[in-house]
């Protein structure tokens, strides 16, 4: 007896069905390229990268929680008197927001990366690449102008 499968080999791929494919992994890969520069690590947790994107995310939000803390217990006035009154403190901000840019930057590419799919054409390719770009240069120049910012507040 023949089973299932036998009796109905699949389909050939048309070029309708690759082109659909195609179209729906390149809208995947902008997503979650798009999810990890919103949430770091967020968009790796949906590739095989999937340990690394939750690790970045935990710590994202951990770090997230050790700066919500002080300002819903102490208020923003006094959080941010004190931390503005401690110069080292200052300096230690601006050089984490530094190297939290620079993760959240390698985060992306690496998203943008990982979701890709193998058989995209050349368009959607330098597409996924221009977008990618994009999303790195904006947390880039944030993480920048914060840095900049803690350099001038501890030298005033």
């Amino acid at each position: 007896m023949s089973q299932e499968s036998d009796r109905h080999p699949p389909a050939p791929e048309t070029r309708e069905s690759l082109r659909h494919e195609m179209s729906a992994g390149f809208r995947r890969a902008i997503g979650l390229t798009a999810l990890g520069t919103i949430l770091p690590g967020a968009g790796l947790t949906q590739t095989r990268s999937r340990r690394l994107g939750w690790t970045l995310l935990g710590l994202f939000l951990a770090l997230l929680a050790l700066v919500a803390y002080p300002l819903l217990t102490q208020g923003t006035v006094a959080t941010a008197l004190d931390v503005i009154s401690r110069p080292a403190l200052v300096q230690a901000i601006g050089f984490g927001f530094a190297v939290c840019g620079l993760v959240w930057c390698a985060s992306i590419v690496l998203t943008a990366i990982r979701a890709r799919p193998p058989q995209l054409d050349t368009r959607r390719v330098q597409l996924l690449t221009a977008f990618t770009t994009v999303m790195v240069l904006l947390i880039a120049a944030l993480s920048n102008t914060v840095a900049q910012n803690t350099t001038v507040t501890k030298d005033t």
